[in-house]
């Protein structure tokens, strides 16, 4: 009796192999792991590539709401990679209750994709606003105040090779160009005179073309006529920035797309092998 139970067993097992139902089954949810990890490792370079630049600290709702988004992109990342697991093992162990479990997330995550897409589509403009707005608030205020975001600033001007948000003309209401005097306890700032009279400015090394060179302390510091332009950094870092996260993000709706393949043919799979495997247990199911 229990040889025939055995060879019952692997009689089923090879049936199932050699439909190819298991193997597309284990196929996808492995690379269903695959790409969730995938997810995970971009999520992470977006986390580093904008941390690098854009200010964590502070009460900034915008760059709130972009890392917000981040960590939900690295959350669900996460969770795909555990789904994918736990849909493989009930490929492996031919389980039905595992699998429609796996069929059910599978669902609610193509919805969820689905929702976010629309979503992240529709507000694409509000992301590059918010990028510019946050980059404009650090060059104007926070910018000799802060350590950090004066570093920030400079390794944002000298990795990306701009200077400015739109371009080096923004630094001339810069807090780096402008003195503050209390009176009455109160805190003005006043744009120097000489400054505004001249039409010139300064500008910080790292807008410079050749930060080390003997012309860029000349470069630097006027802002009026050509000489503005001479030696400098021309393309503003807002626009650079926005471009190099739109690259990513790019790359993520590349990525997406190709998860959403893996999804549908996930579906199928799954409900194919679901059936069969109850079909085997005794449970019929019709057409």
């Amino acid at each position: 009796m229990g040889f025939r139970l055995i060879d019952a067993a692997r009689a089923r097992w090879r049936r199932l192999v050699l439909s190819g139902t298991l193997a597309h089954c284990i196929f996808f949810t492995v690379a269903f792991i695959l790409a969730g990890i995938a997810v995970v490792v971009v999520s992470v370079m977006l986390l580093l590539d904008s941390s690098k630049y854009l200010a964590t600290e502070g009460n900034s709702q915008d760059s709130q709401m972009y890392f917000s988004i981040i960590y939900i992109l690295l959350g669900a990342g996460c969770f795909m990679a555990i789904v994918g697991f736990f849909g493989c093992c009930g490929a492996l162990r031919e389980s039905p209750c595992m699998l429609c479990t796996f069929f059910i997330f599978l669902v609610v995550i193509i919805a969820a994709e689905v929702t976010g897409g629309i979503w992240a589509w529709m507000n694409l403009e509000s992301f590059e606003k918010a990028v510019k707005d946050q980059v404009q608030h650090m060059i104007h205020k926070d910018y000799s105040v802060s350590d950090v975001i004066t570093k920030t600033i400079d390794t944002m001007q000298h990795d990306l090779r701009c200077c400015g948000v739109e371009g080096p003309q923004d630094w001339a209401s810069a807090r780096i160009n402008q003195k503050m005097s209390e009176q009455g306890g109160i805190v003005e700032t006043t744009v120097e005179a000489g400054i505004r009279a001249l039409g010139a400015y300064q500008v910080p090394r790292s807008c410079c073309v050749e930060e080390g060179s003997t012309s860029c302390d000349i470069n630097r510091q006027f802002g009026g006529g050509s000489s503005l332009l001479h030696g400098l950094h021309t393309q503003g870092c807002g626009t650079a920035l926005w471009n190099g996260l739109y690259n990513n993000l790019v790359l993520v709706c590349a990525i997406g797309l190709g998860i959403a393949v893996l999804q549908v043919l996930g579906l199928i799979f799954t409900m194919v092998l679901c059936c069969a495997v109850r079909g085997d247990s005794g449970t019929s199911f019709k057409a």
